[in-house]
């Protein structure tokens, strides 16, 4: 070897020796700096329950409060519980726990209890507020725009603000309800904060169950087992809880919930996932910030009302049993009631009315002939009822809808429609439906075997 060589030779490994103590050096700064920005997140939580009210007490919200307290503290969260506020104690704790809330973490308030609409705002009912007048209530209830505003300037990142309460107007004729509610008239649509996420246990105009006769409120219930499933999104959370709950409900009560969240943020993260750290976070705050202010339009999410999708051919069968049976019972003085929750989106209720109104309201029979006359009957109200709740891919009311179509009674004959939502609704595993298009398909093509087949 010659001494060029044996020089080129030092230099490479001089060289090599140096690019290691470089790459070394920098591989160990960059996974500081990970584990600096995969620093566990600070979850911090304020939890309240108001049941003792001096006007219309309720029963749960101090239970439903103990529970989410306890379910919270299982998954990490820091808990502040808190029951039965005056007004001087409810501004008093929310200051409290946003003013204390460490830079960069997530706050998480869960309140339990009356709560009232008024003139477009909403306001959570301390215990010891007299029910005078509107004005009253804006100046002695608890405005949940200042929650919203105050947590948004706090040092946390992410807020989750989680109401089982039914936003109404107290100051109207109300009978005692097993409600969490004092006159169903509907709340207002609140402005989400960036960053925040807030969920209702139940959706504009309806009533959040109080959960007379159980331990807990079956929307707290339902979240409580779903907060603890590990490598869940705190949307599908949600969603999940809002479909049992409508299930459960037969959607009389349909939870739903607002989002501006950027980042996945799971109570019990999957394995290999860990929550974001300030930094990142913070990132992603300003970031969003940025999007907003040119105009992108952040997240806006609702839960699918699609609970009897999940229900089981036995189910569905006795779904379609009980609203035979009330359309057979139903009085007048139950249509308004009825009406009302058809008019907001409730499927069965929708349903039940398409029947009935079908059926008629009432009926009389000839006691010669024994023939049976409709009274305060609509064909036109039938169908309306029935399309809009088969338009949005209700089973029960496509089969009746499907069949009416075939039959042609009180209305004009269309075996196409009919197969259509007939075929629809057998996709559901509905019996019924799915016997009706056997019947439709061999009655229409008798010698074609095929036609034994329902799809």
């Amino acid at each position: 070897m010659s001494l060029h060589q044996a020089y080129v030779k030092v230099l490479k490994r001089v060289y090599t020796s140096i690019c290691l103590s470089i790459a070394t050096g920098l591989s160990l700064f960059i996974l500081d700096a990970y584990a600096v920005e995969l620093a566990p997140v600070t979850m911090q939580a304020l939890v309240i329950g108001n049941s003792n009210y001096i006007n219309k007490p309720l029963i749960n919200p101090v239970q439903d409060a103990q529970l989410i307290a306890d379910t919270l503290k299982e998954v990490g969260f820091n808990v502040t519980l808190v029951a039965d506020l005056d007004r001087k104690a409810f501004f008093t704790k929310v200051r409290e726990f946003y003013n204390g809330l460490p830079k960069g973490s997530v706050a998480l308030v869960y309140y339990a209890g009356h709560g009232v609409q008024i003139s477009g705002a909403n306001y959570l009912i301390p215990i010891d507020m007299r029910l005078t007048s509107e004005r009253g209530v804006e100046v002695n209830a608890y405005p949940l725009k200042a929650m919203l505003d105050s947590l948004h300037h706090a040092n946390s990142v992410v807020n989750i603000v989680i109401l089982d309460a039914c936003r109404n107007n107290p100051f109207q004729p109300s009978n005692p309800s097993k409600f969490r509610s004092l006159e169903n008239i509907g709340l207002a649509k609140v402005n989400t904060p960036k960053g925040s996420i807030i969920a209702y246990s139940t959706a504009p105009g309806q009533l959040a169950e109080d959960g007379l006769g159980n331990k807990h409120s079956l929307y707290t219930a339902m979240l409580s087992d779903e907060i603890k499933k590990p490598g869940v999104t705190i949307e599908t959370v949600l969603k999940k809880v809002a479909d049992a709950v409508r299930k459960k409900t037969f959607d009389d009560q349909q939870p739903w919930y607002e989002s501006s969240l950027v980042d996945d943020f799971y109570f019990v993260p999957p394995d290999g996932v860990q929550m974001v750290s300030p930094k990142t976070a913070k990132l992603h705050a300003q970031d969003q910030h940025i999007q907003a202010s040119r105009g992108v339009k952040l997240q806006d999410k609702q839960a699918s009302p699609s609970w009897y999708a999940q229900l089981s051919e036995s189910e569905l069968s006795q779904l379609d049993a009980e609203i035979q049976q009330r359309v057979k019972h139903l009085s007048e003085d139950e249509i308004p009631l009825l009406l009302s929750r058809a008019n907001k989106g409730n499927l069965v209720a929708q349903t039940t009315l398409g029947i009935a109104y079908r059926d008629g309201l009432k009926k009389i029979v000839d006691v010669d002939t024994g023939k049976v006359f409709r009274t305060n009957s609509s064909n036109k109200k039938s169908i309306h009822m029935l399309t809009k709740a088969a338009e949005s891919g209700f089973p029960i009311a496509q089969t009746e809808l499907g069949e009416m179509l075939y039959l042609g009674k009180f209305i004009e004959k269309d075996v196409i429609a009919a197969r259509k939502w007939l075929e629809l609704a057998s996709h559901s595993n509905f019996k019924r439906a799915q016997i009706d298009l056997l019947q439709l398909n061999f009655m229409s093509n008798p010698g074609d075997p095929r036609s034994l087949n329902l799809f």
